[in-house]
């Protein structure tokens, strides 16, 4: 996902879900995943470009 990320230029943050046991209670087996800073889950598994780019407002 970070490469895709990166080639769409979309900032990121990388977090290791695992080492936050908050982070890992609420995303479970659904790493990788890709969420908005306030939580909400644009993705998860692999990368959904279609959905990044309608949450981006390039759609």
């Amino acid at each position: 996902m970070a490469e895709e990320l990166r080639a769409l230029g979309v900032p990121f943050d990388k977090v290791d879900v695992d080492a936050d046991p908050a982070l890992a209670a609420r995303y479970g087996t659904r790493v990788p995943v890709l969420a908005e800073r306030d939580g909400i889950e644009i993705c998860h598994g692999r990368m959904d470009r279609a959905r990044l780019r309608a949450r981006l407002g390039l759609e």
